[in-house]
């Protein structure tokens, strides 16, 4: 697949990811957020063998093979085909891939097929680039945002192919877009400036009572004076 040129739209995906905001429920992509990160390790082999980052990874997988699939592993990264573990080659596109014996080998094949494993460079404005052909270019050339990327934000916009061809302008993308979930994953996440070193608090010590010079003499006085009067 011929991809559009980063370096001409990289700002424009940055420019969508500064200004978005995610409009579903919080409690929701908290729930799934927390999910995906408790199989976090699966996701993190396969960008060892890849490059590409583990939450990219994870956000395709709950794209193309829904939440159910996370922690089962059955269907495959390219277009969440069931068919891991099978003797069967996917039908749908990328059609005649496999067959894989185990989810980690499909997932791998899928990338290195976009060629994802030849860059390093994985700002939020590329993984955005990426993902949307993974896709396919089809909102895009009707003038609209991928509900793949931005559905469940403020820049979803109304239209959705219902099966591979056949677009409908009147259907909402329900499913959670990428670009939400990756927020919710931290992918992206602005790194705080270091702290720099801790200036010691001086605090003012307690006033101390001047202590007079020989002031025992004048107490050892005063004692024998009270002896003699005693007498």
């Amino acid at each position: 697949m011929a991809y559009i040129s980063f370096e001409k739209n990289g700002p424009e995906y940055q420019k969508l990811w500064d200004t978005m905001k995610v409009i579903r429920d919080d409690k929701e992509l908290t729930r799934l957020a927390s999910k995906i990160t408790l199989s976090k390790v699966i996701y993190q082999k396969v960008e060892q063998e890849t490059g590409v980052p583990w939450q990219m990874i994870a956000v395709i997988h709950e794209r193309e093979a829904g939440e159910q699939d996370i922690g089962r592993w059955l269907c495959v990264l390219h277009n969440g085909e069931k068919i891991v573990g099978t003797d069967k080659k996917t039908h749908l596109v990328p059609a005649g891939r496999g067959p894989f014996h185990d989810w980690f080998s499909a997932a791998v094949d899928a990338l290195r097929l976009q060629g994802f494993d030849k860059y390093n460079n994985w700002s939020i404005a590329r993984v955005l680039w990426a993902l949307e052909p993974f896709n396919g270019y089809g909102y895009r050339n009707k003038g609209l945002r991928s509900p793949y990327l931005w559905a469940s934000t403020n820049h979803q916009q109304l239209g959705k192919y219902i099966a591979d061809g056949v677009f409908d302008a009147h259907v909402m993308d329900s499913q959670i877009g990428c670009a939400a979930l990756l927020k919710y994953l931290d992918f992206g996440k602005t790194t705080p400036p270091p702290i720099g070193p801790t200036v010691p608090v001086i605090r003012p010590t307690e006033p101390v009572d001047e202590v007079k010079p020989f002031g025992w003499v004048d107490t050892f006085l005063a004692i024998i004076k009270q002896i003699f009067k005693g007498k």
